[in-house]
């Protein structure tokens, strides 16, 4: 059953038990605690662009510095995507980016090209963008192949 499946999930490793639902989630704890959330991103497009420079878990997470935003993440997302950038962010980029300037530039990339939102995947190193225009995200072929509709 599901819940035999989440913990054997969680036993691979942190944030492995969301891979269990095919659904948007919102994760607590090591990412075992689940709480359904609703994010249509259906029209959509995605670009996930995977740098040559790797960050690794280790020092990604000795450097990130977490808060706690005034306005809860659920509330958050609930917006439309186009109020995300600057609102749904990684507390990991900071850090990441500054020890990693490339990835960084890779970030600002995507929203040059037309992503209408941009962020680090987790701890890094891959960042995605999202964009309402197909050939806005196909033209991210050049740096990706990892470009799919949603």
């Amino acid at each position: 059953d599901e819940a035999a499946l989440i913990a054997a999930a969680a036993e691979l490793g942190s944030d492995t038990p969301f891979f269990v639902r095919n659904t948007p989630q919102l994760c607590a704890g090591r990412g075992e605690r689940m709480t359904p959330v609703d994010v249509d991103l259906a029209g959509w497009w995605i670009a996930v662009v995977k740098p040559d420079e790797g960050v690794s878990t280790r020092e990604a997470y000795a450097g990130v510095t977490p808060h706690v935003p005034p306005q809860p993440l659920a509330e958050r997302i609930a917006e439309p995507v186009e109020r995300w950038q600057g609102s749904v962010t990684n507390d990991f980029e900071r850090s990441v980016f500054a020890a990693h300037p490339a990835i960084g530039r890779v970030k600002r990339s995507l929203l040059e090209a037309g992503a209408v939102y941009a962020s680090m995947s987790g701890s890094g190193s891959a960042v995605f963008g999202l964009f309402d225009d197909g050939d806005k995200a196909e033209a991210m072929r050049g740096a990706t192949r990892y470009v799919y509709r949603l």
